[in-house]
């Protein structure tokens, strides 16, 4: 084996193939690959400070920074392209390598387990580890960072003693609930991916857009099988730019919500857009409690449980109403 790199020479080394250096991505410290918009965030926010906030930034939280500072990435040796299907039940994987990336570990292996019937995957890995004596790694996949469609599973290894190379067993995961914050004309393909996506049991949310009152129906909002969102204020007042129609269902806060910036840490936004992930949280909060809770089941409690606005009923303004989580509890 080739020997890399060493951060100490008492506490880890990397090992690889010699025709693998400079071919497959190093290891390399978390604390080096801190995503840019954690890069960007200011320490301090001035212009938050208050009597009452000291304009302190999750900069400032540690447990927080440690976490996604603490240890080293083992990048894939080459990138994988997944297609999920049937739920995550299908799993097909390709790759421009010359070697395995990712292959399965037996169903009996780990009969029982809550995945089911999920096939347990595994990405291969071609680094080794070694720690000194009495030194073990644990394996987890990167923390505080956006999920993958996929969920690895965390393991303990004592590469005092272990020389082979570590793989990543993984799950393949389905969305549950789809944000969509874009709006425009009918479109065919769009309509039949709506259709697909929602036959495959997947809650569809999107914004009705930001065209005017008197605009037409934007799509995919007006779609039968998208739960629609238009936006009010912080008094229920409408937003004056959202779209209306009767294909509306539910109202969400999207004027001057205070969204995450590039550059300035936070500031405010308004528009329909960032009043639908309110109803897809809720949505998701829902199906993460009762997994086996069905998308109609789940559209209608969103809907009766809405804070009536305007006229009686569902009206070509509101829809149904305010979002109201809190009467959705947890389930």
């Amino acid at each position: 084996m080739f020997h890399f790199r060493q951060k100490d020479p008492d506490k880890i080394h990397f090992f690889c193939q010699p025709e693998d250096l400079e071919v497959i991505a190093p290891p390399v410290p978390a604390q080096s690959v801190l995503p840019e918009w954690y890069r960007k965030l200011p320490v301090v926010d001035a212009n938050h400070q208050s009597t009452t906030d000291s304009d302190l930034t999750i900069k400032r939280c540690m447990p927080f920074l440690d976490a996604m500072m603490t240890g080293w990435i083992l990048p894939l040796a080459a990138t994988v392209r997944l297609e999920i299907k049937e739920d995550g039940r299908s799993v097909e994987a390709g790759w421009e390598f010359d070697r395995v990336m990712v292959s399965n570990h037996g169903v009996h292996q780990v009969a029982g387990n809550p995945k089911e019937p999920s096939p347990p995957c595994k990405f291969h890995n071609y680094w080794s580890i070694r720690t000194p004596p009495g030194w073990s790694c644990l394996f987890v996949p990167p923390l505080n960072r956006p999920s993958q469609p996929f969920e690895c599973v965390a393991g303990i290894v004592d590469t005092d003693t272990y020389t082979a190379h570590i793989h990543f067993p993984f799950f393949a995961t389905a969305p549950e609930v789809i944000n969509l914050s874009l709006a425009g004309p009918a479109n065919l393909l769009l309509e039949e991916a709506v259709r697909r996506v929602s036959e495959r049991g997947i809650i569809i949310v999107a914004a009705v857009g930001n065209a005017g009152p008197r605009s037409e129906p934007s799509y995919p909002a007006a779609y039968e099988e998208v739960v629609a969102v238009t936006a009010i204020d912080r008094n229920k007042n409408p937003y004056r730019r959202a779209g209306r129609g009767q294909h509306i269902d539910l109202a969400a806060p999207g004027v001057a919500v205070w969204t995450a910036a590039s550059v300035s840490g936070g500031r405010t936004k308004t528009g329909t857009s960032f009043a639908a992930p309110f109803v897809t949280a809720a949505a998701a909060r829902m199906k993460g409690a009762s997994p086996d809770l069905a998308p109609e089941r789940i559209r209608e409690a969103l809907t009766r449980s809405a804070e009536d606005l305007g006229e009686p009923g569902k009206d070509p303004i509101f829809g149904w109403g305010l979002l109201n989580a809190r009467a959705l509890g947890g389930a």
